[in-house]
C-alpha cells in the first residue's frame, strides 16, 4: 500500500496528511488505514479508474492504492505522465491458490510448483507483465 503522485513522492502518513486530497477506494483497506489514522483528506471513490483519471488531470493530490494495482491501472489507462511510487506504507497477506483450511496435501504440492516458479523465474516474469 503506498501513495502515488506524478510529482514528489509522498513516502509517509505524516506527509499524505498534509496533502489536499488523497483518492482512495471506497470501503478498501487503505480507505479502513487512513480513516483509523484520522485522515480527513480522503476523496473516496468505487473504481481505481476514477482516481487514476483524477490524478493524471490534477483533481487529487495523492492516490493511495497497492503498488501492482495502481501502475497495471495506470498503464492499462495509457497515460504518459510518469507514475511516482512512494514507500510502503503497509503491506497485506496475498493468498496465490488459497486461503485458511485448505487440503494440507494440496497446499504442499502447490508450494512445491510455487518455489520452482520463483526459482526460475516465472514468478518475477509474471509480476514484471502487470507493473511495466
Amino acid at each position: 500500500m503506498v501513495f502515488l503522485t506524478t510529482g514528489a513522492p509522498v513516502d509517509t502518513l505524516e506527509a499524505g496528511r498534509a496533502l489536499g486530497t488523497i483518492g482512495v477506494e471506497r470501503g478498501s483497506g487503505l480507505d479502513a488505514l487512513l480513516s483509523g489514522a484520522g485522515f480527513t483528506n480522503l476523496d473516496r471513490v468505487d473504481r481505481p479508474e476514477i482516481n487514476a483519471l483524477k490524478l493524471e488531470q490534477g483533481r487529487i493530490d495523492a492516490w493511495a492504492l497497492a503498488k501492482n494495482t495502481a501502475v497495471s491501472t495506470w498503464s492499462e489507462m495509457g497515460f504518459e505522465r510518469r507514475l511516482t511510487v512512494g514507500a510502503t506504507l503497509s503491506a497485506a497477506d496475498v493468498y496465490v491458490v488459497a486461503g485458511r483450511g485448505f487440503p494440507e496435501h494440496l497446499a504442499t504440492e502447490y508450494a512445491r510448483v510455487i518455489e520452482e516458479m520463483q526459482q526460475d523465474g516465472t514468478i518475477s516474469a509474471l509480476i514484471q507483465s502487470y507493473t511495466n
